[in-house]
């Protein structure tokens, strides 16, 4: 039963190729940086005492201290980098910042992209793709090829390190970038009315960057953010729990939609307190009694979570997509990261159809077997939809790649994939 289910599966992925299309338009900011990739294996993590994470590394000793603990694990983190006088070589460089890859993932397989980021060099401009557009305020509203909108001359830059340890994970070193906030210059924000007719989804990022003032800057853009009528989503970042709790009473009140992986739930239920007991890995009936708990805490519409078991979205009944396009479009976004672990590079249209399963698997089918016998469902180990408790619930089970060439970015691709794919399903 198990193996038909998976091909069943395989099939529904199959099928998800095809949900390309029409091309919609998308505002995406606001971090954005040049991603410095390197593999695990080559650094040499001996340590002369017990590995400890640390919430800022300041030497080369406390990045390996901090690598060799999120791998022992099994934890994805994003760690700020002090001011390190070490060399690090064999990097291979591409666009990074949640941002930054959202919005060529996004313009990539064909959709129209306006792409937002306070500082803008010319470094990274070039790292975009060339068909996005940037808004500008010189005398009135306008939108510009990004290539042709630069504005300073600083590019953030952060190391990442990916590694393999019965699952695969990176653990990200972030630099700051001096003045940093996730808000719209005020020019941008008085054109709210002619953006909110030309974009059909706003996916935000980079809350976890603020730099200088941080809690007034997350009031400004939360007060941003509420301007806006056209669907938001945000991804959520954790970075510590002083600066989580501030992004967690200003900016997610504000917003439709937020999309974390299993790491970044299980700390926002420890730092809000949700009634969810968890005791390693969270079950799907845990994500979606706490998925459920954030819609009603926030008064959001939909809350999407991916973990290495599963994916699930959680939505409110009068969220306007059927649970099917909830389902099918997580399909889609996972897709669209497994070809980008496939090949190294974020995809384009044109490769999302030639898809097997070399190299891949389809994990056991458990959590969704233990949600449909705890919930007495018919049908949802192998459709994967239904309504709960007055909510709209999609699950579908991972793609895994035992042999990726390529895991950053994977879990903004998956987000942005499944929030923006929801409308490829509709007229």
């Amino acid at each position: 039963m198990t193996g038909f289910m998976k091909e069943n599966w395989i099939k529904k992925y199959r099928d998800a190729a095809n949900l390309i299309g029409p091309s919609r338009d998308v505002l995406v900011a606001f971090n954005a940086n040049i991603d410095m990739v390197f593999d695990l294996e080559s650094l040499d993590l001996e340590l002369d005492a017990a590995p400890k994470e640390h919430e800022k590394a300041e030497s080369f000793k406390e990045i390996k201290s901090t690598l060799r603990y999120c791998v022992d694990k099994r934890e994805n983190r994003e760690i700020e980098l002090g001011e390190i006088d070490h060399e690090f070589k064999g990097a291979e460089q591409s666009i990074g910042g949640q941002a930054g890859i959202m919005a060529n993932f996004l313009s990539g397989i064909g959709n129209g992209v306006i792409f937002y980021t306070p500082f803008l060099s010319e470094e990274l401009a070039e790292m975009m793709n060339e068909n996005i557009l940037y808004p500008v305020v010189e005398g009135d509203f306008t939108l510009k090829n990004v290539r042709d909108a630069t504005n300073t001359d600083r590019t953030k830059r952060n190391l990442i390190f990916e590694y393999s340890n019965g699952e695969t994970g990176r653990v990200i070193f972030s630099r700051k970038l001096k003045g940093f906030g996730p808000y719209f210059r005020k020019g941008v924000e008085d054109s709210f009315e002619e953006i909110d007719d030309d974009v059909d989804r706003i996916v935000l990022s980079g809350f976890h960057n603020v730099e200088g003032n941080r809690e007034a800057k997350l009031k400004k853009s939360a007060s941003q953010i509420s301007k806006l009528d056209t669907p938001v989503h945000m991804e959520f970042v954790y970075r510590n729990d002083e600066l989580s709790s501030m992004i967690a009473e200003h900016v997610i009140p504000e917003v439709n939609s937020i999309g974390l992986d299993e790491d970044e739930m299980k700390k926002l239920i420890d730092l809000l307190g949700l009634e969810v007991d968890v005791d390693e890995n969270l079950t799907l009936g845990e994500a979606f009694h706490a998925g459920k708990q954030l819609i009603e805490k926030y008064n959001m519409q939909r809350c999407h979570l991916h973990t290495y078991r599963f994916h699930l979205t959680v939505a409110d009944k009068d969220y306007p997509i059927s649970k099917r396009s909830m389902r099918d479009a997580m399909l889609f976004g996972e897709l669209c990261a497994i070809k980008t672990a496939d090949t190294g590079e974020i995809p384009e249209a044109g490769q999302l159809k030639k898809f097997d399963m070399k190299n891949k698997h389809i994990p056991e089918l458990k959590e969704m077997n233990h949600f449909q016998q705890f919930f007495d469902l018919h049908n949802f180990v192998e459709e994967g939809t239904a309504e709960l408790e007055d909510y709209k619930v999609a699950a579908i089970p991972p793609i895994i790649h035992e042999e990726p060439k390529r895991l950053v970015g994977m879990g903004d691709i998956i987000s942005a994939g499944a929030f923006v794919g929801e409308l490829n399903q509709l007229p």
